[in-house]
């Protein structure tokens, strides 16, 4: 529910409301549920990447997870290779 939250305020964007104050309410929500899946490291780190990449909520969740299961390459047509400095992951365009 926090995922599609996030995912879905990036429309209110032009209406003013922020992606900080959209990882705000998810933070607050994270005091009063338990969070099972993503884990919260996911979560934070894909916050982190969408303020500093200007990554989708759902590209950086991917990223994340990689970052979080020490995975190395990603294949994927969708990012270049420029995350591979600040995340680790290698992006690979296998086209």
């Amino acid at each position: 529910m926090a995922c599609e939250f996030v995912a879905a305020s990036r429309k209110l964007t032009p209406f003013g409301f922020t992606q900080a104050q959209a990882s705000h309410e998810v933070e607050r929500l994270r005091a009063l549920w338990k969070l099972i899946l993503p884990s919260e490291n996911v979560l934070t780190r894909a916050a982190q990447l969408m303020a500093t990449h200007n990554l989708s909520f759902w590209d950086a969740m991917i990223v994340a997870a990689c970052m979080e299961g020490s995975i190395t390459r990603l294949y994927t047509e969708d990012f270049d290779n420029s995350l591979k400095q600040s995340t680790g992951v290698e992006i690979v365009n296998p086209f």
